[in-house]
């Protein structure tokens, strides 16, 4: 602009100059006293509304300006004595203030309702799409001062955080946004008063359905209530006041107050019949069918919630279907039929198109149902989802329903332990629940006993100040000392308990965990003193015995054709012997698992007991057995060879299965017989005592003890003549 003004000073008679000089002079002062206009936002703050505004104003004039001066340099006076009057007659400040769209004049206010639009079809489709709409919308009426823009960008904003289950977010935008709708009423933004007004009652409703998804149905009522005020004080709009209605009596129904709901449910029924198409229609039908479910006459219930219905079907909206397929399926779940899982089923579809909440409530609905019809595994699933979402969100008076019926759904099922932490878990938020409701309520009349007895209590004390003074001082300090001497006899007696307990609980847990320390290391240790004696003793066999033994066979192999006539069955009796010397070294010594694996050892022991013994072996693999540590191949393979021997010793049976399965670090091993079986509960409480204990039980207490010392467990089911199953599992990431 300075450069627009020298060239045109350059060019023209001196007076021109002037008149441009001082018109310079005059946009500069008007400038000045656009500084104190208020901040846009605490992003923005540095950025003052006068300066944008004016620059902006500028820009026009400067354009304007330029197309009438430069064609015609010759009558330039003429046109700068123009402009000079017309800054003098109009002041721009004047201009700026008492245009009716003062700050959006020159904002593109056809886009930013666009954005906002897209934002509000993407919120069903994607949250994060519908966020960058708004986002712009908002970045966009900020540079423009559209202070209405804002607000409404907000709005949206906070309309996708309500949905994704930010509400703590959403409450914030809402409260921000509302402060831009009153800005935008103060600067005379929009055709009429309801184009702000309508921003203003859209976003209390919005925090009010917020407030009572927290379970704060006053602060959800005082909120409505204040929308229904604006309404009836403005242009009295039947649509909005329909929806407000029927959302005064939401509230009501969600604290089970029915009977009061009614009468705005039918002002809602009687506005909205009488408009246009209206989506709050199908919703009052389904809340006036909830009410008259309540009442137990279900015949009008399925009525309502039938019209309802056939209203959302023909709108098409999510929010209508939602409660119309809620309601019929609590009236067919009152009628014991099962059409209620698809209509729960529905609102789970529409549910996710409404929010956080609607989804929540209607998964756990669903799961309720299916936990009605006894389908018990459907119901966890569905109650058990429900839970996380409502753990993600803040709906307590929703996770408070879904405890009692996930209490109700392990007790039924006789999982008592699950079944008392959900009761636990519901006490203790019901009772978080309950001691807020009674600490507001004690609140409320305290402050209304104090606002009417306020100038009765200032007269008394005036009247007992001078004659209890002294009397009230002395008891005070009577009553402070003798209440801080039990307070803090109570303090060391309840100090003193808790540190005796907790050392006790301290020390037993020691004694314990050093007794299963002591037991397991002695187990080890027994364990490896025995893997030691087998090694040695496997190693005579092998280089001593077995040795011996061989160059017996030679010898008797090198007598002549007539002494060998004699002596073969004496070689063959060496051959066995020295076969099954050699396999009892291999069994004793450990090299084949640390050679091959726990697989090959285990195949090559079942294939010499198949070849020695009148049993077969059968063994199945599941799973790498190589990424087991060697130690832990080598304790498996001792205790299948000590399974297998008690089975050929005392099973008297046919067939063994060896089932050995590794995966996600637990490993499991099965042998099962088909011998003659024992008694597994007497065998059992046997064990514990070694005077009474069974001579054929040696090897399973063996067996115990391995396993116990690999932190192991161990099962065994067996009834007397129906074979034996020994079950043994290991977590190996413990």
């Amino acid at each position: 602009m300075v450069k627009c003004f020298f060239r045109i000073t350059c060019e023209v008679q001196i007076n021109v100059s002037l008149c441009h000089f001082f018109l310079f002079l005059l946009m500069i002062f008007d400038c000045f006293k656009y500084r104190n206009i208020p901040s846009i936002s605490n992003q923005h703050r540095k950025k003052k509304s006068g300066f944008i505004t004016y620059f902006s104003c500028l820009s026009h004039i400067k354009k304007l300006y330029l197309k009438m001066a430069l064609p015609t340099l010759k009558n330039s006076m003429f046109w700068t004595a123009i402009l000079l009057l017309f800054f003098y007659c109009v002041p721009l400040r004047a201009q700026i203030q008492e245009t009716p769209t003062a700050h959006a004049w020159y904002a593109d206010t056809a886009y930013i309702s666009a954005l906002c639009t897209k934002a509000k079809a993407f919120e069903a489709i994607n949250t994060d799409s519908a966020l960058h709409f708004a986002a712009e919308a908002e970045r966009i009426s900020i540079k423009d001062l559209y202070y209405f823009g804002m607000g409404a960008a907000l709005q949206r904003q906070a309309s996708v955080h309500t949905i994704k289950g930010a509400y703590d977010d959403a409450l914030e935008l809402n409260n921000r946004a509302i402060e831009y709708f009153v800005w935008s009423a103060k600067k005379g933004e929009g055709k009429s008063l309801t184009h702000w007004s309508e921003g203003i009652v859209s976003t209390l409703s919005a925090s009010a359905n917020i407030y009572l998804t927290l379970g704060n149905p006053d602060k959800s009522m005082q909120l409505f209530f204040k929308a229904l005020q604006l309404i009836e004080a403005t242009d009295n709009d039947q649509y909005t006041l329909a929806s407000i209605y029927n959302n005064i009596a939401g509230v009501h129904l969600a604290i089970n107050q029915y009977d009061r709901a009614r009468p705005y449910l039918e002002k809602t029924v009687a506005i909205a019949s009488n408009s246009q198409p209206n989506p709050t229609l199908g919703i009052a039908l389904s809340n006036l069918s909830l009410v008259w479910r309540d009442k137990g006459d279900t015949t009008k219930a399925m009525i309502y919630a039938q019209a309802a219905m056939n209203i959302a079907r023909k709108s098409g909206d999510p929010r209508q279907m939602y409660g119309a397929c809620m309601m019929l399926g609590d009236l067919y779940q009152i009628k014991e039929n099962d059409s209620a899982i698809h209509y729960f089923q529905q609102t789970i579809k529409y549910g996710e198109r409404l929010g956080a909440f609607e989804r929540c409530a209607s998964i756990f609905k669903t799961g309720s149902t299916y936990d009605h019809f006894k389908d018990y595994k459907n119901g966890a699933k569905y109650l058990n989802r429900a839970l996380e979402i409502a753990d993600s969100t803040s709906g307590r008076r929703l996770k408070l329903h879904i405890y009692d019926d996930l209490y109700r759904h392990y007790y039924f099922l006789k999982q008592y332990k699950e079944a008392v932490e959900y009761q636990y878990a519901y006490s203790a938020l019901k009772d978080s629940i309950d001691a807020e409701k009674n600490a507001a309520v004690i609140n409320q009349l305290d402050i209304r006993y104090k606002t009417s007895r306020k100038d009765q209590e200032i007269q008394h004390k005036q009247m007992l100040i001078a004659k209890q003074n002294a009397s009230i001082d002395r008891k005070n300090r009577v009553i402070t000392a003798v209440t801080a001497f039990i307070a803090i006899l109570l303090c060391l007696f309840w100090l003193r308990h808790r540190t005796y307990k907790f050392r006790q609980r301290e020390q037993t847990q020691k004694i314990t965990e050093l007794r299963q320390e002591k037991e397991i290391a002695v187990l080890k240790a027994v364990a490896g003193a025995e893997e030691e004696e087998r090694k040695r003793i496997a190693q005579e066999l092998h280089d001593g015995v077995s040795g011996t033994l061989s160059v017996i066979k030679m010898r008797f192999s090198a007598l002549d054709a007539d002494t060998q006539a004699g002596t073969k069955e004496t070689i063959q009796l060496l051959d066995s012997v020295i076969n099954d010397i050699r396999n009892t070294a291999h069994n004793l010594s450990p090299e084949m698992i640390l050679s091959e694996g726990l697989q090959e050892a285990v195949t090559f022991f079942s294939n010499a007991v198949n070849q020695s013994q009148s049993i077969r072996i059968g063994v199945q693999f599941s799973g790498d057995m190589q990424q087991l540590p060697p130690d832990f191949q080598l304790s498996i393979f001792r205790i299948i060879q000590e399974l297998i021997q008690n089975v050929i010793k005392h099973a008297q049976a046919k067939n063994v299965l060896l089932q050995l399965g590794f995966w996600e670090n637990l490993f499991s091993l099965t042998v099962e017989d088909d011998g003659i079986g024992f008694d597994a509960t007497l065998r059992e409480s046997s064990y514990d005592n070694t005077a009474t204990r069974p001579r054929n039980g040696l090897g399973l207490v063996n067996v115990r003890k391995r396993v116990k010392a690999l932190h192991g467990e161990l099962n065994v089911d067996s009834i007397p003549g129906s074979g034996t199953t020994v079950y043994i599992e290991f977590d190996l990431s413990n």
